[in-house]
């Protein structure tokens, strides 16, 4: 374990840099948007530091509880992966099979893909989120 600064610091201070101090002074186009795109990469890295595994342990919680399994808590992160990335196969062949297409069901899944779509945001473009919902006030 590190001390300070700690990994989110270090990643939001490189994005920083990025951002406000070199992209501003690279006049070749293509290089700029790079040079953006790098420092939103590290805005996005300090935000899933910032969350650890407690998005992989709500998606996990979401699907068990989705798909009514009642699978053993997996240990680690790669077991989390794994078992999130089989419970969402299985999810896809149910909505594929029909299972969605009308009763109780369908309204759940809808929640649950909401609820997906909003938890990637939150980590991968959190200012998008914000615009939805100013839009819809």
């Amino acid at each position: 374990m590190q001390d300070a600064p700690r990994a989110a610091e270090l990643t939001e201070a490189v994005g920083h840099f990025l951002q406000h101090e070199v992209a501003p002074t690279i006049g070749d186009p293509r290089l700029r948007f790079r040079v953006l795109i790098a420092a939103n990469l590290m805005h996005i890295v300090t935000r899933e530091l910032a969350a650890g595994d407690a998005p992989l342990h709500q998606k996990w919680q979401a699907l068990t509880a989705l798909l009514e399994t009642s699978a053993p808590v997996p240990l680690s992160a790669a077991e989390i992966y794994a078992a999130n990335d089989a419970m969402e196969r299985e999810l896809c062949a149910r909505i594929r099979r029909g299972d969605a297409d009308e009763g109780p069901w369908v309204a759940e899944v809808q929640r649950y893909v909401h609820e997906s779509v909003v938890a990637k945001l939150t980590l991968a473009n959190p200012r998008f989120l914000e615009r939805v919902a100013s839009a819809e006030t």
